[in-house]
C-alpha cells in the first residue's frame, strides 16, 4: 500500500483493520515515513475472520488528509463426507456407515445441515441445526450416518448452510454428494455362496 506527497511530504501513513465480531484492531503505521505499507494476511488470523473493515489514511505537513475505508465479510465453510470403512472413497454401499465432518473458520451464529429425504425417512435425526449462543470464530461438528437401504442408488446431496444475524453468508450454501452403489447385502450373499 503506498502514499506519496511529492509537496510538502508524508507526515502520517497507516492501515487501521477493525473486527466487528470481535473487537480487535490492528495498526499499521508507516513510522519511517517511506509512503509504503506492506501487509500479509493469513487466512487462519482471528482479525480477518467474520466482519471487518480496513481503513488507509494519510496525512501531509500542511494537513491536508486522504482516507479510504472497505468493509468486508469471511467465512470458510467446508464439509466432507467419509466412509468409516477403508478405503475412504466417498462411494458408498447401501448399510455403509459414515461420517460428515463440518467446520467452520470465521464467526457464524448457526450451522443447519440438511440431508437427503431418502435418509431422513430412515432417521430423521440426521438433519441438525447447530445454535451458537454467541457467533464462534472457529467449529468443528461431525455427524455418523448409515447409508439407509431404502436409498436408491446414485448421487444424492447433503447441504450444509452458514448463517449469522439471522442470514445465511454468502459463501454457503456447502454441497456435499455422495455416490450410493450397491448393497452390503449383495457382499454378504456373495460370500455366503
Amino acid at each position: 500500500i503506498y502514499a506519496t506527497d511529492t509537496g510538502s511530504g508524508l507526515a502520517e501513513f497507516y492501515v487501521e483493520i477493525r473486527n466487528m465480531d470481535n473487537g480487535m484492531v490492528v495498526r499499521h503505521t508507516d513510522y519511517a515515513r517511506t509512503g509504503k505499507l506492506s501487509i500479509e494476511i493469513s487466512l487462519m488470523q482471528e482479525i480477518y475472520q467474520g466482519e471487518f473493515s480496513v481503513q488507509v489514511y494519510a496525512k501531509d505537513f500542511v494537513g491536508n488528509e486522504s482516507s479510504a475505508q472497505s468493509s468486508m465479510s469471511q467465512v470458510v465453510l467446508s464439509a466432507y463426507v467419509q466412509r468409516v470403512l477403508e478405503p475412504h472413497t466417498p462411494v458408498f454401499k447401501k448399510g455403509e456407515s459414515g461420517v460428515l465432518y463440518v467446520e467452520t473458520l470465521g464467526y457464524v451464529e448457526k450451522v443447519v445441515v440438511s440431508f437427503p429425504t431418502a435418509f431422513t425417512e430412515a432417521d430423521a435425526s440426521l438433519n441438525r441445526t447447530f445454535l451458537y449462543g454467541t457467533p464462534v470464530y472457529m467449529q468443528a461438528e461431525e455427524i455418523p450416518f448409515v447409508v439407509p437401504f431404502s436409498v436408491p442408488e446414485g448421487e444424492l446431496t447433503i447441504k450444509v448452510t452458514a448463517y449469522k444475524n439471522g442470514t445465511q453468508l454468502e459463501t454457503e450454501p456447502k454441497l456435499v454428494t455422495i455416490k450410493v452403489k450397491g448393497s452390503i447385502l449383495d457382499e454378504l450373499h456373495t460370500r455366503l455362496r
